[in-house]
């Protein structure tokens, strides 16, 4: 875990350090792009090649599913809320 988050708070620094250099910028978005792309391929592997998770689909499918669901409206919640708050106290 503390790689992970060393990992972050580096990319945030050389992302900031490194901002006005114009081809770092243009590349940056192809670049996350591909690494997300790759990160799912390897999960989506380590999925198909692991049994027990294979045997076990269909309810951390129902699981990942509920868990998604409850995720989008929590936030879509949160932002309204947020949302009418802010936006009442600027109508004013």
């Amino acid at each position: 875990m503390v790689l992970v988050l060393a990992s972050f708070v580096t990319g945030i620094v050389a992302g900031f350090l490194l901002r006005r250099i114009q081809w770092i910028e243009r590349i940056s978005g192809r670049l996350t792009m591909v690494a997300v792309v790759a990160l799912l391929f390897f999960l989506g592997f380590g999925v198909g090649t692991n049994e027990e998770i294979r045997s076990h689909l269909d309810i951390l499918g129902l699981h990942g599913f509920l868990i998604a669901v409850f995720s989008l409206a929590g936030s879509l919640l949160t932002g309204w809320i947020i949302w009418k708050i802010y936006y009442n106290r600027y109508e004013r």
